[in-house]
């Protein structure tokens, strides 16, 4: 790829439930260090700019739980679900850690300029985080 595309076109895969389909497929436990060459190659067909992997961190516990409290609500999609299948959000990270064990958790990021976050702010529909990244980036780019 020359160059990323001004409205790249994204593939996106719910990992946890498209490994456990190629599990099914194959027979055997995929992973993702034994997706099969020819669904890498089937992926590789679709011609998008990117596949995103959702879900491919740690989920949090407490997000499971909590989901679990909703799986009565899921029964008329999924009659045959069970507890083991609710896994929680994508989204609700339970733990950040390299390949090699390092934990980002906790670390964060010293920003470039403090905005605090004000209830007035929130309530009148104003985000002042984002008015700041804006003039930040727009300082940025007539540099």
């Amino acid at each position: 790829m020359l160059g990323w595309p001004t409205k790249p076109f994204i593939y996106e895969i719910n990992t946890s439930v498209w490994l456990n389909n190629l599990s099914k497929r194959y027979g055997h436990p995929i992973t993702f260090a034994n997706v099969p060459d020819e669904v890498i190659n089937e992926l590789a067909a679709y011609n998008v700019d990117a596949i995103w992997l959702m879900g491919v961190w740690q989920r949090s516990t407490a997000a499971q739980k909590s989901a679990l409290n909703y799986i009565h609500e899921y029964k008329n999609a999924l009659p045959d679900i069970e507890e083991e299948d609710v896994l929680g959000s994508a989204y609700a990270i339970g733990d950040y850690q390299t390949a090699k064990g390092t934990l980002l958790e906790g670390r964060g990021v010293i920003p470039d300029e403090v905005v605090p976050v004000r209830r007035t702010d929130l309530l009148a529909g104003k985000d002042a985080q984002l008015e700041s990244a804006l003039r930040w980036l727009s300082a940025q780019s007539n540099k």
